[in-house]
């Protein structure tokens, strides 16, 4: 369960490199470059790639501009299984994950009794407005009238 992302493995002129073009840009117009030894903090998905790519295995280098993904190979790697591991970049539920069931979320806010008016509705001050703390907040049903 996820986006899917559709990629295409092409080549380089120069030995060693292997292009991935993605369905999706993930850098908007920045470039982003990664060596093995860099300590990767970030979660945007740029980041999660990356340290996805390393853990794999055989990468000396990584560049990733827009949708496009170029991999430097080290000697005696191969891009094998790097493409797969591009495509579930945004897969969430893989095999062995549990998926969240409705009873796991939390539950629905309490509906205000029929007739009582929304505080937001009123000219009181926002701080007047909040509920109590640790109060759930409620959800406003407003009549169609108003």
């Amino acid at each position: 369960m996820g986006q899917p992302v559709t990629v295409i493995e092409k080549p380089s002129l120069r030995g060693g490199t292997v292009r991935y073009e993605l369905n999706r840009a993930l850098t908007g117009m920045g470039h982003e470059r990664y060596l093995p030894d860099d300590v990767i903090v970030g979660d945007r998905p740029v980041d999660v790639l990356a340290r996805r790519i390393f853990e794999h295995g055989g990468v000396d280098r990584l560049h990733i501009n827009g949708s496009v993904v170029t991999v430097d190979l080290a000697k005696g790697g191969s891009s094998a299984g790097i493409k797969e591991v591009i495509e579930g970049l945004y897969t969430y539920y893989r095999p062995g994950v549990e998926v969240p069931t409705f009873e796991d979320t939390a539950a629905a806010p309490e509906i205000a009794p029929a007739g009582e008016r929304c505080p937001l509705a009123s000219g009181a001050p926002w701080r007047e407005r909040l509920p109590a703390s640790g109060a759930p907040p409620r959800r406003w049903v407003v009549p169609a009238s108003e």
